[in-house]
């Protein structure tokens, strides 16, 4: 007959490795993030965001939240191009972002 220690026992050593997948997981990506800003260093929401990936052309993409940030969270690693879009503002296009596995990276737009 199982007690309810053995039961609890089980479910801690299930969901510590649900954790430790999960970590690992995450090991092999890379993170982008930022801020979308004016020339005043005002925030602008809603700007869309488009990450492509030089050597694969693997695109994705975000949108920034009311405060301007957005975030990539899981990236291969590699190099890429950010492309940045707000009505009323010019595209901005950046290249030679470099991406490495485990890192997060920041690139204001």
């Amino acid at each position: 007959m199982h007690t309810s220690r053995t039961w609890a026992a089980r479910f801690f050593n299930a969901a510590l490795a649900l954790a430790a997948v999960g970590a690992a997981w995450g090991q092999d990506q890379s993170r982008l993030t930022g801020s979308v800003l004016d020339t005043t260093g005002a925030a602008i929401p809603a700007a869309r965001l488009t990450l492509s990936n030089t050597a694969t052309g693997v695109e994705t993409s975000a949108e920034s939240n009311e405060s301007g940030v957005y975030i990539f969270p899981y990236v291969a690693p590699g190099e890429y191009l950010l492309l940045t879009e707000v009505d009323g503002f010019k595209t901005s296009n950046q290249t030679g972002i470099v991406l490495e596995t485990g890192t997060t990276s920041t690139v204001d737009v």
